[in-house]
């Protein structure tokens, strides 16, 4: 049968401790490895859930040794759904009660990679959420977990068929819109963020799109001093989420 893998520690623990464990089949450790502590605790999370636990010989992780699986592997539901209800983002914006709220919104981000390792970023830094596209967004499958270290289960991600109805959303809740650009003459660093903040990230290839850039508030560019005048999308989220912060912690 189908299923989503996750493995890994950090992962395993982040599934455990979200909504998403009610989406758990089934969780398999190596035999010889469930007395370590991290094990141990891992385990008993799950048994306190009634999550079904097979212990199993080092062939089968040998069988999966391409993935940084740290001795366990935990079985998904394939039909889980990652994307959060569009009202659940404006109840989070009208709960806030003047407290700082800092989007990301991803245009035309397919890497894989990217996009865990944003997801990542953007849960570290404290951020309200990641908005994405119905078209040309990278999926959230394993190795989209993976990378993001199980941020995927806390971190709300949401999805619009049109990113401009997105921005034109978090404007009518009194959100500034910006868009990272290197073309653009004001600098992150000398922008003074408002306390509703929405930044968009395009990707690396195709930059973002004229329609997007044409209805954001401002557009912002981060300053570089090298040659090659271009950051990687995720270097890019992690200062621009890190300046927000920065600002209003």
């Amino acid at each position: 049968m189908a299923h989503i893998l996750v493995t890994g520690i950090r992962p395993s623990e982040a599934l455990l401790n979200s909504s998403f464990a009610n989406q758990i089949n089934l969780i398999r450790v190596d035999k010889t490895k469930t007395n370590r502590p991290i094990m141990s605790k891992l385990l008993s999370m799950a048994r306190e859930q009634n999550i079904r636990i097979q212990d199993v010989e080092k062939a089968y992780f040998k069988r999966i040794q391409h993935i940084n699986h740290q001795d366990i592997a935990i079985e998904m539901n394939e039909t889980c759904d990652f994307i959060a209800d569009q009202h659940h983002l404006e109840q989070t914006i009208i709960n806030s009660e003047g407290s700082p709220l800092h989007f990301m919104i991803l245009d035309g981000i397919t890497d894989v990679r990217n996009f865990g390792g944003i997801i990542r970023t953007a849960e570290c830094l404290g951020c309200s959420g990641i908005i994405l596209g119905s078209n040309h967004s990278a999926p959230i499958n394993e190795s989209c977990i993976r990378t993001s270290a199980g941020a995927v289960f806390s971190l709300p991600i949401y999805k619009f068929n049109h990113l401009l109805d997105a921005i034109y959303m978090l404007q009518s809740h009194d959100f500034v819109t910006y868009a990272a650009s290197e073309k653009a003459n004001n600098s992150s660093t000398k922008t003074k963020f408002n306390y509703r903040t929405a930044y968009v990230l395009g990707s690396e290839e195709k930059g973002i799109s004229k329609s997007i850039l044409n209805a954001v508030d401002q557009q912002i560019a981060i300053p570089m001093m090298g040659e090659v005048s271009s950051l990687n999308v995720g270097v890019s989220a992690a200062i621009m989420a890190h300046e927000f912060i920065r600002q209003h912690i």
